[in-house]
């Protein structure tokens, strides 16, 4: 199993069956070792995105939390947009 299909089989199981990254990456753990992803470059990768990594954003950005953080950024975005068209 690849990187990209640990990756797809956890993304499935935190959006439609509704699992938490923790629970999601447990399933997968029978099929390490996980190599963390890099980028193509050539030389020394600079981070290392794991899977679990992906699916906790994943979680996050499914979250009300994060609804609501969104929501308020782009209001006080349009408030301060609307005054400085008004000046």
């Amino acid at each position: 199993m690849t990187w990209g299909d640990r990756s797809q089989v956890g993304m499935y199981q935190v959006i439609y069956l509704n699992r938490s990254a923790d629970d999601a990456y447990k399933a997968l753990l029978q099929f390490k070792p996980f190599v963390p992803f890099r980028d193509a470059s050539c030389g020394v990768s600079s981070f290392h995105l794991t899977v679990l990594d992906c699916l906790k954003v994943r979680s996050l950005l499914a979250s009300d939390l994060f609804q609501r953080c969104v929501t308020t950024w782009m209001l006080h975005r349009g408030s301060k947009r609307l005054a400085t068209s008004a000046s």
